[in-house]
């Protein structure tokens, strides 16, 4: 490793057993950091970050040290080798530094009182960050200090309120083992750390689960579906598969069964309790209840199974030796099919409703189990996580109900059930449609009514990982006494955004259940066997000639913006009904393709 001269802020490279004492500087990056490149250069001293080096390396050499390990500039970045080295030692060198310094440029001394706002010190950006997770637990001594390096305590001294931010058990801050305590749990820690790179949530977790592997940036969130193999290679711990997704993807969404982000490991399951639907999908209620309903008893009865709404990874535990319960006799395989697994499995009496599977967890004396559907018939018998926005917890009385089975289940991906195929087509994030709709004073236009109509207003709505993973708008024109209405339907098909435009014609045009109830079929339609062929037929750009109103063309046309911090897909569509003539060029031009159309 290399280590930084405090007194020359020269780098010097050592090796094994000639390593001397150092400390090691924790930090969150901000702007003009100090670079490998600039030490060597000698042109640290023009960059902003300067002040942060110096400020580590003065309260250093009050310490007593010569050497310090400060991440931005000890490693040369330049060079992929070293990068993937430095980060596979990263947790050892934390471990093996004598002190560390926690610098929280955000926390400051109130001038007046000369005092810590320790409201500050628990609202640091620090708390927030992925790396910064190992570099608080790995030391065994870590000094907490504000913007201009007054000592704000120490991990010991502050460790009630540093368990109370982080959730890390206090044995742990006092240097236990992280090993005691399970991989959910330890997951949980960084459930809501950000991390700039998306892989980094995933290569800031190696040293805590001792796991050394190559990084693949570019690789996104299979970094952390990687770590999780990884981890199931070294560690029979089932609670890894006690991850559930947010509650935005309800209804029938099959999933692999590894998770694909930290925050999947946050406390809470889901904000509502679900209920098992008539399609086999799970709907959710506002308050805690039973996982039951009149028409699947005696399957689901009640108080014998449970959704559970704090995940507590905490109290879990495994099997009591009371149940007299053997862990599977080989451990987790990765196979082309998948994850090859043996699991207890309560089979489910219908095809409609899933089966459970036990994750060898207990807690509060119940069993903690996962729902499963099928991903492909027999013989190969490949199962998928259903309704993961849950986890289910079973009375022990049911155990007798189980039966070891072997399973294969997919690490990772998303998909939409289909009673009639088993496994549909992939499915998308939870999307948000921002709707414009404008007209030429001529055609009075407004909007009617979106489908699905689970809340809406007039500027956007929601769809998500469900069945039906687009929408309809229903607008209305009117020019004088003549009223026209069409159907705008869009969504997402492999990844392109489509729109189409159908004007509603006959008898019942102005009847708004049958409008209502023909968008639903489209749905329906969309979601068919043939939907392959239908949704390639759609475009992102749609005209249509009215033929109530000859002169009106309306026209829809969808992109794609950028996602939000929560992962929701924005789409922004916009609807206008004009004169041909007035029009945009691109209208005019698909008008006079499709005239025959």
């Amino acid at each position: 490793m290399r280590l930084l001269d405090t007194s020359s802020y020269e780098l010097t490279e050592f090796h094994g057993d000639q390593i001397p004492s150092y400390v090691i500087l924790s930090h969150t990056w901000g702007d003009e950091e100090v670079l490998f490149r600039d030490i060597e250069n000698k042109t640290a001293q023009s960059k902003k970050g300067f002040s942060k080096l110096v400020g580590c390396c003065r309260k250093a050499v009050e310490d007593g040290f010569q050497w310090v390990w400060i991440d931005t500039c000890c490693i040369d970045k330049s060079s992929s080798a070293e990068l993937s080295e430095a980060i596979n030692s990263m947790y050892q060198w934390y471990r093996d530094s004598t002190i560390c310094y926690a610098y929280l440029e955000d926390v400051e001394v109130e001038a007046w009182r000369g005092m810590v706002d320790l409201g500050c010190f628990t609202k640091s950006r620090w708390f927030t960050r992925g790396w910064t997770l190992q570099e608080l637990i790995a030391p065994r001594t870590v000094e907490f200090y504000t913007s201009v390096w007054t000592e704000i305590g120490t991990k010991r001294s502050l460790i009630a309120q540093i368990e109370t931010i982080t959730g890390i058990p206090a044995r742990i801050l006092h240097g236990e083992k992280v090993s005691v305590c399970n991989v959910a749990q330890r997951m949980s820690w960084a459930s809501k750390r950000q991390t700039t790179r998306r892989e980094d949530g995933a290569y800031s977790l190696m040293g805590l689960f001792q796991i050394n592997m190559p990084l693949l940036y570019g690789e996104g969130d299979k970094a952390f579906v990687r770590l999780q193999e990884q981890i199931l290679r070294q560690e029979e711990d089932y609670s890894i598969f006690a991850w559930t997704l947010h509650e935005d993807c309800l209804e029938t969404t099959l999933t692999g069964c590894l998770a694909s982000s930290p925050s999947q490991f946050a406390d809470m399951a889901s904000k509502g309790v679900v209920r098992p639907s008539g399609r086999g999908g799970l709907r959710a209620f506002k308050s805690p209840q039973p996982l039951s309903d009149h028409t699947m008893e005696p399957y689901y009865n009640n108080d014998m199974c449970q959704v559970m709404g704090a995940k507590n990874y905490e109290r879990f535990r495994g099997p009591s030796p009371g149940l007299n319960i053997k862990m599977p006799p080989k451990p987790p395989e990765f196979t082309a099919r998948g994850v090859c697994i043996s699991l207890p499995v309560r089979p489910a009496p219908d095809t409609w409703l899933s089966a459970m599977a036990w994750i060898y967890s207990e807690v509060d004396d119940r069993l903690v189990c996962v729902l499963l559907k099928p991903y492909a018939s027999d013989p190969i018998c490949i199962h998928a996580r259903f309704s993961s926005p849950v986890l289910v917890s079973v009375d022990k009385s049911l155990l007798s109900e189980f039966e070891v089975m072997d399973l294969f289940l997919p690490p990772s991906g998303f998909w939409d059930l289909y009673p009639e195929l088993g496994l549909g087509r992939p499915t998308i994030p939870r999307t948000c449609v921002q709707l414009e709709v404008s007209s030429i004073d001529e055609f009075n236009t407004r909007v009617v009514s979106m489908y699905p109509d689970n809340g809406w207003n007039q500027d956007e709505f929601y769809y998500g990982c469900a069945p039906n993973n687009h929408g309809v708008v229903l607008i209305e024109c009117a020019e004088d006494d003549t009223v026209a209405r069409f159907q705008v339907s869009c969504g997402i098909h492999e990844g392109n955004p489509w729109c189409s435009i159908r004007e509603l014609l006959g008898a019942n045009e102005q009847d708004q259940e049958k409008i209502l109830e023909d968008l639903r079929q489209s749905l329906n339609q969309l979601d068919s066997v043939w939907s392959g062929y239908l949704l390639s037929t759609m475009v992102d750009r749609a005209v249509k000639m009215s033929v109530k109103i000859p002169t009106m063309a309306v026209s829809a046309k969808i992109r794609q913006g950028p996602k939000d911090a929560e992962g929701t897909l924005r789409l922004s569509l916009q609807i206008a009904a004009t004169e041909l003539t007035l029009s945009e060029a691109w209208v005019r031009v698909y008008a006079r393709q499709h005239a025959t159309t």
